[in-house]
């Protein structure tokens, strides 16, 4: 028996890793992942190095000197990364001005315009104009120090020294620490984020991916005919085993070339800083619970996929049967925007033990957070037990599917090739 398996397996693993799109695949496949990592750090960490033209609609001339001061940040350059200007003089009225700034942004005279009316001070708002209202850290910024710049004014008719206030309310740093077994680590929580994310992404699209390669290998061969000169030699659940062990061989040995890859960067990045000591920080329990998780999603979602495989002639009848494995696939990526807030809270813990989700969620929490090791434990057992039943009832469907030809099965004929011993 073990002997047929591995000579299916061996067949379908050297007849995709032979392919040019497995090297070229392999091949892309780090730069895509160094582009994921490197990018949004490099991103992130980059300054813009032209100037902000803003100007401030000031009626009460008290507040736009006091931003000015506020905004004093500089370019590479030495010029001021924030170019205030003056817009009018206290006698005309805000809602006059509108033509004008209307005017000024559609020729391109200023980027923004600041309108801080009188009555700011008793609980009125002011107004950002601008053609770019997507730039949320410049918004933040204008608002923070609008505020700052309200307060100390209010505290100053209280009779308070500017200079003491200050001192008084100067923002306090706080470090972020990560308490792991064996002690705390500093920092780690934007690579704990993002590698969380780029890992699960990694992990949807090549559980997706190896699942239909072996879809798409079980319809082509049933439509040549080949399968029945296969099943000549051996049986239909051998078959099937060989099949799925050769692809899922066929995606360790891709993550093998691109652990060496990984290997090579974090070695790289041992003696640097920024972007590379980020990347250099990856623990290695994430490669670890990188490779579990993947082995359970991919047999959990590779036994779905063999099924459509079966029970299908084309790829056009299994792109319809194919959107519920999409669904549950999709489901947990949109949920891992709840998980990567609080990977403690009852909903991270409960659809992280869904069987179908555990694979993108409990890997997800891991990562962010440390969970009861009886938590993890469980969504293991659980999600091995799942696979144990999915395996018995696709190979039932694979056993009859292979050979039926024409039209597609219905439910009630899915259900009785399941009841068949």
């Amino acid at each position: 028996m073990m002997r047929q398996i591995w000579i299916i397996l061996l067949r379908e693993y050297l007849s995709r890793v032979r392919k040019r799109l497995f090297l070229i695949g392999t091949i892309l496949g780090p730069v895509l992942m160094s582009g994921f990592m490197i990018i949004p750090l490099l991103l992130a960490g980059s300054e813009i190095q032209t100037p902000l033209r803003i100007t401030v609609v000031d009626p009460s001339r008290v507040l736009y000197p006091m931003l000015y001061e506020a905004l004093n940040d500089t370019l590479n350059d030495g010029g001021r990364r924030f170019e205030l200007d003056r817009a009018i003089n206290r006698d005309a009225s805000v809602d006059s001005l509108s033509p004008y700034l209307t005017y000024a942004l559609e020729e391109d005279l200023t980027d923004i315009c600041l309108v801080l009316p009188l009555n700011l001070y008793d609980g009125g708002y002011g107004k950002i104009y601008s053609r770019k209202v997507g730039d949320f850290d410049i918004i933040s910024r204008l608002s923070n120090e609008i505020t700052e710049v309200i307060v100390h004014s209010r505290l100053e008719e209280h009779g308070f020294d500017s200079q003491e206030i200050g001192e008084l309310t100067r923002p306090i740093e706080l470090k972020t620490y990560k308490i792991e077994k064996g002690g705390a680590r500093e920092g780690g929580f934007m690579q704990d984020f993002m590698g969380s994310w780029i890992f699960v992404m990694i992990l949807y699209s090549t559980i997706l991916l190896y699942g239909n390669t072996i879809q798409r290998s079980i319809i082509e061969e049933k439509g040549s005919r080949i399968i029945e000169v296969m099943l000549s030699t051996t049986t239909a659940y051998r078959m099937m085993w060989g099949k799925i062990l050769g692809v899922g061989l066929v995606g360790m040995t891709q993550y093998a070339i691109w652990g060496i890859f990984g290997v090579i960067i974090s070695t790289y990045a041992g003696g640097r800083t920024g972007v590379w000591a980020e990347m250099g920080q990856v623990p290695v329990s994430t490669f670890i619970y990188f490779i579990l998780f993947f082995v359970l999603g991919y047999f959990l979602y590779s036994c779905l996929a063999a099924a459509i495989g079966a029970m299908v002639n084309s790829d056009h009848e299994a792109q319809q049967l194919q959107w519920p494995i999409v669904l549950l696939l999709v489901t947990p990526v949109m949920i891992g925007t709840v998980v990567a807030k609080d990977p403690s809270s009852n909903v991270a813990t409960v659809t992280s033990l869904i069987p179908f989700f555990t694979p993108l969620l409990m890997f997800m929490r891991v990562n962010l957070y440390t969970p009861p090791a009886h938590e993890v434990v469980l969504s293991i057992i659980l999600t091995v037990a799942t696979i144990v039943i999915l395996v018995s009832f696709t190979a039932r469907i694979y056993r009859v599917g292979i050979l039926m030809y024409g039209k597609r099965p219905t439910l009630r004929e899915l259900a009785r090739w399941t009841r068949q011993e």
